[in-house]
């Protein structure tokens, strides 16, 4: 499930679908019911919002070290 947001939007759900048919516990029915109502089905947060497919930054990691980068000449220590 953790790979979900590497495939493009449109597979994302067909991608899902198939994983919630591995789900053989109630722990993990109750972790597809999670993702299915608040990451696949979501109108406000669809697969297309949060997707990193073909993006060339994936992660917060650049923000991060940018804000690192210019406090460093701050006089603000953090």
């Amino acid at each position: 499930m953790m790979a979900l947001p590497f495939l493009p939007p449109d597979d994302i759900p067909p991608a899902f679908h198939t994983l919630t048919a591995r789900a053989n516990t109630a722990e993990l029915r109750a972790l597809v019911e999670y993702m299915d109502c608040q990451w696949i089905r979501n109108p406000l947060f669809p697969p297309s919002a949060w997707s990193v497919y073909r993006l060339p930054v994936r992660t917060n990691n650049d923000v991060e070290g940018n804000l690192t980068h210019f406090l460093s000449f701050s006089f603000l220590k953090f």
